[in-house]
């Protein structure tokens, strides 16, 4: 702890006389954070299931690491009228919450996920809500809450501009890149079209990406590739209903849309199709939860299907009664169907009556149960390798701010 602390001091005093100096800019401090304890029916530490090939699992008492994402943000820059220059860096560690000191090293890992600069009411117009950026950035993602799913995200280091008004909505243009190593990188482009008032309470969004190889090395490491996509966001129960539409073809042609680079055996002739629905809805003062389904059939490699509900009965203000089932099945063309059934029970205290309301403190159960292909495939992991079900217990902490 004392080289910790004699590490820290000097950067400590140098960052206080920073922002405490007159003039200094205003720093948003924004972030995530998940840490817990747990264990297991048969002894030792927790297990967390999600069954191989799903893209995602119900994260309520299934979530064995501790995790965080920490931002700093300001406005460099203030122009008279609006205009401004904004600086914003998010680093993200994730470890095994195994103990009280655990080094950022082997699985323990600490990443830089954003660092860009934006630039924004600069013109009039068409222009005047436009914003530029480059460098490493979170770019407009989607994802279902109750499982963690981002089913649509194409962040990393790029440029671009946003939210140009072109009448019927605003469109957005991004230019991506991400390197692999000297002679290998994967580029996109990505356009979107968001806003698009079409109902009452309605709205649509377009987007089409178009990715490729940037290759030197003569190996063609990947296949060219696209994705269109389509989204309507629905006002209602107190909360929202979104269904998105995918198909990609080529090396978006995998299902893998959120990664980095996408799997080096995809080719020109894998097609995918995929539709994520979500409803969040907040029936009364007591009653508020979210619903979520997934079709995704990748064509000659494997169909999944995925279905779950995470109810929420608020006891009072601050004491939450939460239940979470979730069923996930994903048929190999080349094998065996795998599923998973995982239920869970959890007691939580809360600052608000809703949904959406964090910090929480949760106490929790989770029952898992799944068949023998799946456990052929590693869902019950070291603990439940021979056998087709199990339970795991435990205590979380979850906040945004």
């Amino acid at each position: 702890m004392t080289r910790l602390r004699k590490g820290m001091l000097p950067a400590a005093a140098v960052v206080s006389a920073a922002l405490f100096a007159e003039g200094a800019l205003a720093v948003d401090f924004s972030g995530y954070m998940r840490s817990g304890i747990g264990g297991n029916s048969k002894g030792g530490d927790q297990t967390c299931f999600q069954v191989d090939g799903a893209s995602s699992k119900y994260r309520l008492g299934n979530e064995c690491e501790t995790y965080g994402e920490l931002s700093l943000g300001t406005n460099v820059w203030e122009g008279e009228e609006g205009e401004y220059f904004r600086m914003k860096a998010t680093f993200a560690f994730v470890t095994e919450q195994q103990q009280d000191f655990e080094l950022l090293e082997d699985d323990n890992e600490w990443a830089n996920r954003e660092a860009y600069v934006e630039a924004g009411n600069l013109f009039g117009g068409r222009l005047s809500d436009a914003r530029f950026w480059a460098g490493k950035k979170f770019y407009q993602r989607h994802d279902v809450h109750i499982t963690d799913y981002y089913y649509w995200d194409n962040s990393g280091p790029g440029a671009g501009i946003s939210n140009v008004d072109v009448g019927i909505g605003n469109l957005s243009y991004a230019y991506r890149r991400n390197t692999e190593s000297d002679d290998v990188a994967f580029e996109n482009h990505d356009l979107r079209l968001a806003d698009i008032a079409v109902n009452p309470g309605g709205s649509l969004e377009l987007g089409l990406i178009y990715g490729r190889g940037d290759d030197s090395s003569g190996d063609d490491v990947y296949a060219d590739g696209w994705l269109a996509t389509a989204q309507h966001t629905q006002s209602m129960m107190g909360g929202f209903h979104r269904v998105a539409l995918h198909y990609g073809e080529g090396t978006y042609g995998t299902g893998n849309f959120a990664l980095a680079f996408p799997p080096g055996d995809a080719s020109g002739g894998d097609t995918v199709w995929r539709v994520v629905q979500q409803l969040q809805y907040q029936l009364s003062d007591n009653w508020s939860g979210m619903f979520t389904a997934v079709y995704e059939d990748q064509n000659d490699r494997q169909t999944w299907y995925s279905a779950g509900v995470r109810p929420i009965y608020h006891l009072n203000r601050y004491v939450d009664l939460v239940t979470e089932v979730g069923y996930d099945r994903v048929d190999p063309d080349d094998g065996d169907a795998r599923h998973l059934t995982k239920g869970t029970f959890a007691v939580q205290l809360s600052p608000e009556m809703s949904f959406w309301s964090r910090p929480n403190l949760r106490a929790f159960v989770t029952y898992a149960n799944w068949n023998d292909a799946a456990a052929d495939a590693g869902t019950g992991g070291d603990v439940f390798a021979d056998s087709t079900d199990g339970v795991t217990y435990g205590f979380q902490a979850e906040t945004w701010w």
